[in-house]
């Protein structure tokens, strides 16, 4: 009985070593795929796509959590990317379950960071805080230098959406030296970008350039196209703000185009938004309420309730200019309405201050009165918490008279990106000697 029972023993464990030498091919096969999918993600999401979604099918037919989980986490993050908030957060939260189960602190970071990120971009800022508090309180418990660096860099722009500059401005520059210390330059690049984003709302704008420019050179060399459309988005909109309008409109046009090819909807949103300011600032009116509304709608397709606030402000402020003052009030009211629910301040002092605007070019004193009152109120109590808020610049420098063909097409190569970068910084030179 007992020599029976061992050979029933026996014979388990070598049909159970066997499965397991069968499994491993396929095993292998889903991290390669997982590993390509991570690869392909800024240059060509829709390969990185179907290489994630294989390794899925793969990982989860022979019962390998590790890979269903890695697989549902790289999902998400090209969802994400396409603006589809809700299908890449069902894939995030289905990743987090199982590596809770696996009790893997990277696979609970990641996908911690990940929520939060996606929670920052739709404009649920507690969510947002939440999730980046459980990120953070894994990487102080694994003291995971990497992992630090990417919290604060995205604490940064929590404050940074947020009105909360000198905050982010710190987070930003912890990330910034915990990366360059461990030499992660890759990892630099995004802090260089965020570290330009304050400068330029600083009205620092040669100081940003340079860091947007730095950061570029790493995208480059990378092939990070996704990274390569922000920072020539970047430098669009701070080249806007210092008055040279076609190289503005050369930026912008070649980082939609990148952001087109690789279905960037968050990513095209914000240059729409640029957009805008540039038609503003060369006068052409309806073209950039056309540019708003557009956006507006990029920002409806993707539930982005900061963004569909921040459109309506913009259009608001557009009717203003057009004297339509009546309407620009109905837009202003469903802006401020949002930044109520997502509770974001800049927004709602934006809102206020247009509104004191309108009412009083409409005759209504009292009521603009009131809507000042709310404006300075509000403006007054976020720079107690942070000196250098400072309401986005709608006005950019106007000192040169470059006209631009609204109906251009015709794009130059990203072949001339670096002989355009270099008279940037001539031009740069000329503009501190003149302020």
């Amino acid at each position: 009985m007992k020599k029976s029972y061992f050979s029933l023993l026996l014979f388990c464990e070598i049909l159970l070593s066997v499965n397991l030498y069968a499994q491993q091919p396929n095993i292998d096969y889903v991290n390669q795929l997982n590993k390509e999918s991570a690869e392909l993600r800024n240059s060509d999401g829709t390969a990185s796509l179907l290489a994630a979604e294989k390794a899925l099918e793969i990982a989860e037919k022979i019962k390998y959590k590790s890979g269903i989980a890695t697989a549902q986490r790289y999902i998400g993050i090209i969802y994400f990317y396409s603006g589809e908030y809700k299908i890449a957060e069902n894939h995030y939260l289905k990743s987090l379950e199982l590596f809770r189960q696996l009790n893997d602190s990277n696979g609970l970071f990641d996908c911690n960071n990940n929520l939060g990120y996606l929670y920052l971009q739709s404009g649920d800022y507690k969510k947002a805080d939440f999730y980046f508090n459980k990120a953070f309180s894994i990487a102080l418990l694994t003291a995971n230098k990497e992992n630090m660096s990417s919290i604060q860099l995205n604490r940064g722009m929590l404050y940074f959406q947020q009105g909360l500059f000198l905050k982010a401005l710190e987070c930003y520059k912890i990330s910034y030296y915990l990366d360059y210390e461990r030499k992660a330059y890759d990892e630099v690049m995004f802090s260089l970008n965020n570290i330009g984003l304050v400068y330029d709302l600083l009205e620092q704008f040669p100081e940003a350039i340079n860091n947007f420019y730095e950061a570029y050179l790493i995208a480059y060399n990378a092939n990070n196209k996704i990274m390569q459309a922000k920072l020539l988005n970047n430098i669009g909109k701070s080249l806007n703000s210092m008055g040279y309008y076609q190289l503005a409109f050369d930026f912008l046009n070649n980082a939609i185009v990148i952001r087109d090819e690789i279905n960037d909807k968050p990513g095209m949103l914000i240059t729409l938004f640029n957009f805008g300011q540039l038609y503003h600032n060369l006068n052409l009116f309806d073209k950039e309420a056309e540019t708003y509304h557009l956006a507006l709608k990029i920002a409806e397709e993707t539930d982005d309730q900061r963004n569909i606030a921040v459109c309506l402000n913009m259009i608001g402020m557009n009717l203003i200019r057009k004297k339509n003052y009546q309407q620009a009030m109905s837009y202003f009211n469903e802006s401020i309405r949002l930044a109520e629910e997502i509770d974001v301040l800049p927004e709602k002092i934006m809102n206020y201050e247009q509104m004191a605007i309108a009412s009083f070019y409409s005759g209504n004193s009292n009521q603009a009165y009131y809507y000042y009152n709310n404006y300075k109120t509000l403006y007054d109590s976020l720079r107690k918490m942070d000196t250098t808020f400072v309401l986005p610049n709608k006005t950019a420098v106007t000192t040169k008279n470059t006209k631009i063909n609204s109906q251009k097409n015709n794009l130059f190569s990203l072949i001339y990106i670096p002989l355009l970068l270099g008279l940037i910084f001539i031009l740069i030179k000329s503009y501190r000697k003149k302020h």
